[in-house]
């Protein structure tokens, strides 16, 4: 058993996490909605959906406790607190969870098509403006119910992988694998000869991730590469408008690579290399509760709209505090005079 175990303080801080993300994006699609004029359209809508599924996200990681643990050549993907029911309603929502993910994943690369597309090539935005946008929805779907259907198909827990993952499952989190809800990921069996459905659960996550990487750095290097040129023909306002957006993408894209994926893909290949230790995996794993907020957080950084928002929202307090003590003050001279 080690001598610090990460996954209590992941519990509670998942929790912490979900409130911090209701404020920040529940307030972003307050200012989206009611006080920026300038993020109209389709750009709107995908702010609020992105946020709306990332408060949807957190929640179910704050419930669900969704967590990873590697074992030599084996990953286990369980919940730490089985709350939501019977064992096949927590099944379901870790396929639902894992679903959510690859929704946000896939959204974030349809927001760089979508400035792409309004750079160079307007004709095009047909397919966001209009009823053809139905088209984007059936991309994210597929894409979550391709990541859910993996994962039920190409991770499910048998005898052999639950009794690889039994011993070291109880030592780290006094857990009995039999009342564990989860997915298991073991490459080798016992004969050391290669199980090639968990073989294919780790290609088919890591196809959808470079196939929606190659998405985003190709629109985001042309757009870097092209934008001047394109943007000499926009009003200055609205020139640093597109600008910003575009930096906000890049910094949605590229802070969450650094801190969650990069991190994440050798925790995903490790059991190909069988390497012998315990290591509690879920503790880089628990890091994409914070993707959400941070999404958020940069888009009302970036965007000046945004930020002046914030700005007049922090000052309304001592505008209030000013105006009624100058109201008291006027009162109360008055009352003397009389």
């Amino acid at each position: 058993m080690a001598w610090f175990l990460f996954y209590p303080f992941a519990v509670q801080a998942s929790k912490v996490v979900f409130a911090s993300t209701v404020f920040i994006n529940i307030y972003l699609i307050y200012l989206t909605i009611a006080r920026t004029k300038r993020i109209t359209g389709a750009y709107k809508y995908m702010i609020i959906i992105f946020s709306a599924v990332g408060i949807l996200f957190t929640f179910m990681k704050a419930t669900l406790h969704p967590y990873l643990h590697s074992h030599n050549s084996g990953l286990m993907f369980f919940s730490l607190e089985p709350d939501w029911g019977s064992f096949e309603a927590v099944e379901i929502a870790l396929m639902v969870y894992t679903g959510v993910y690859s929704a946000m994943i896939s959204l974030l690369a349809i927001q760089f098509v979508f400035r792409y597309w309004t750079l160079f090539n307007d004709e095009k935005l047909k397919y966001f403006n209009t009823w053809r946008c139905v088209v984007w929805f059936i991309y994210v779907f597929l894409i979550g119910m391709g990541w859910s259907f993996m994962i039920y198909f190409c991770a499910p827990s048998d005898r052999y992988s639950r009794n690889y993952m039994r011993d070291s499952l109880y030592d780290t989190y006094q857990m009995d694998v039999e009342k564990t809800v989860g997915f298991f990921v073991v490459v080798r069996s016992e004969d050391q000869s290669i199980r090639w459905h968990n073989v294919a659960f780790i290609a088919g996550l890591l196809l959808d991730l470079v196939i929606q990487y190659v998405i985003v750095i190709y629109c985001g290097t042309t757009m870097n590469q092209k934008m001047h040129e394109k943007l000499a023909n926009f009003s200055v306002a609205n020139r640093k408008l597109q600008e910003q957006l575009f930096k906000t993408l890049v910094l949605q894209i590229t802070i969450p690579s650094i801190i969650f994926h990069l991190p994440f893909v050798p925790v995903l290949c490790a059991p190909l290399l069988n390497l012998q230790f315990d290591f509690e995996s879920g503790m880089i794993y628990c890091l994409f509760s914070l993707y959400p907020s941070i999404d958020s957080v940069i888009l009302m950084c970036v965007v000046h709209d945004y930020r002046a928002e914030i700005i007049r929202f922090k000052k309304l307090p001592s505008a209030i505090s000013s105006s009624v003590f100058k109201r008291t003050t006027q009162t109360v001279t008055s009352v003397v005079m009389f």
